[in-house]
């Protein structure tokens, strides 16, 4: 690939047919004064150099790394490795948005004259001027898989290099820079270039600005809690009611159990194992990942602030193909009016490992901080473009350049909302852990017990006797000791 070169055609001229250098080409004159001028830029000599080509719109050689993957019995993938296995061709657009029929061959919604009752209504005076478009009038997708605009690949027309003074009379790439002995035969000589790179002639075209079949939009209320801590006011004018404030004291993630979820750690001890992080503080961190945060808060991309605890509660809502092609045309979706009540809820033990722990609940000065955050977009074009052929897989962006916590625009979430009203309630369950004892002497006599988190309790039977359980082993008058079972 990186020995490929492209050569380009919008505008043919035509070959030499007459020596003088105002006309030469047999299609578009030259308009060349003399030997020293070059042409007006849409001379024959200059237009197809000066046109805009297929390469303005696409980025026609594009590499992608497929990387080393391993997947389990059922075909879900288990792990994705950062180890490059093959690399693949990728012909890609450099810019695509939806693409509407608004013609009147349209057998689901034709634009027709004035006096049928369609959405374009053509005027009395000018109307071979009245624009058709796009915010214009309502388009339709297409509605057969042969409307619509395509990319296409394939080989070269067999009549062209028969033909075509460039392959059979000047020296160019087509017949390896020798016309005299190549040129004749180069349409029985060449190859098919998408063959031999495995292209599928039967998908040989893509039909482009296609609307996506859904998206889904999100929106999430967070949650922070933090303790008040009473300050007193020095200053000797505040009102005798008012001399007492508070002052917000957030509940802070320890930073070995914060380093324990990043992503950097993932695959190393600590990483994995959810003694040092509980699964509470990674379920947070990789809902942070989805949402722009206020900056005191985001300690993920801004490490300059300490990590503190907060819940997250995600709310979605699923724009089908039609909701987006309404949008696309400055239109609301179907239904931006309906309102419905939806319910979120997080869970987790209390313990430390966890974001909370049961002593913090019992703070008298416990209060919540509430707001909502929007789902974070893309920022950056460069993270949608396959890197091409020759280029460095690394793209400079200026926000690199300097240490500061990086803005951008949030296009288009910052513009939608889905969350409009919420109310958050708090609880916390208590449960003993209950089941059976093991042993059993005599028929049926097996103990039902109840533990607390650290493995101690006591049994209880019918006949009022008991034992002690101690880190969850029951201690008979014996001495001897035997497990419990049917963990309920």
């Amino acid at each position: 690939m990186t020995e490929t070169s492209a050569t380009y055609w919008r505008m043919d001229p035509g070959p030499e047919r007459d020596p003088s250098t105002l006309i030469k080409y047999a299609c578009i004159p030259a308009c060349a004064t003399g030997s020293d001028d070059p042409g007006p830029p849409y001379g024959g000599s200059n237009i197809n150099h000066n046109s805009m080509q297929l390469s303005a719109s696409v980025n026609p050689f594009g590499i992608e790394r497929i990387t080393k993957q391993t997947t389990d019995k059922f075909g879900n993938l288990t792990e994705d490795k950062n180890e490059t296995a093959a690399k693949k061709w990728v012909i890609q657009s450099k810019f695509e948005t939806p693409m509407m029929n608004f013609t009147d061959v349209d057998p689901v919604h034709p634009i027709k004259p004035q006096g049928v009752p369609v959405p374009k209504i053509l005027p009395d005076y000018g109307s071979s001027s009245a624009p058709s478009g796009m915010w214009h009038q309502f388009g339709v997708m297409p509605s057969t898989t042969d409307m619509g605009i395509f990319l296409s690949i394939g080989d070269i027309d067999t009549n062209w290099l028969k033909s075509h003074y460039d392959v059979i009379n000047n020296n160019t790439s087509y017949n390896r820079n020798n016309a005299g002995f190549y040129g004749a035969e180069t349409y029985a000589n060449m190859r098919s270039l998408s063959k031999l790179l495995g292209f599928d002639k039967n998908v040989s075209k893509k039909r482009m600005g296609e609307v996506a079949n859904k998206q889904t939009i999100r929106e999430a209320v967070v949650a922070v809690p933090y303790v008040t801590d009473r300050i007193i006011k020095t200053s000797q004018s505040a009102a005798s009611g008012s001399l007492a404030a508070s002052r917000k004291k957030f509940i802070e993630i320890p930073k070995a159990r914060f380093e324990a979820a990043t992503k950097e750690k993932k695959g190393t001890a600590d990483g994995d194992s959810l003694d040092t992080a509980g699964e509470s503080i990674r379920k947070l961190m990789q809902k942070m990942e989805r949402y722009v945060l206020p900056p005191q808060f985001d300690f993920i991309n801004n490490r300059e602030v300490k990590p503190i605890v907060m819940y997250m509660f995600e709310f979605e809502y699923d724009l089908d193909k039609d909701d987006l092609a309404y949008i696309w045309q400055n239109l609301a979706p179907r239904e931006y009016r309906k309102i419905t009540l939806e319910s979120t809820s997080v869970a987790h033990e209390l313990m430390d490992t966890e974001l909370l722990n049961g002593e913090i609940l019992q703070n008298e000065n416990l209060r919540w901080m509430v707001f909502k955050v929007k789902q974070r977009g893309m920022t950056s074009y460069f993270d949608k473009v396959t890197t091409q052929v020759g280029e460095s897989s690394d793209v400079a962006d200026a926000t690199e350049t300097t240490k500061e916590y990086p803005i951008g625009f949030n296009w288009p979430y910052d513009y939608v909302s889905i969350v409009e009203m919420a109310k958050m309630d708090v609880q916390v369950l208590y449960k003993a852990d209950t089941g059976k004892t093991s042993f059993a002497m005599e028929k049926d006599h097996a103990h039902t017990y109840s533990i607390d988190k650290d493995g101690n309790g006591r049994t209880s039977h019918d006949d009022d006797h008991h034992h002690e359980i101690i880190n969850g082993l029951v201690q008979e008058a014996d001495g001897h000791v035997h497990s419990l079972e049917n963990k309920q």
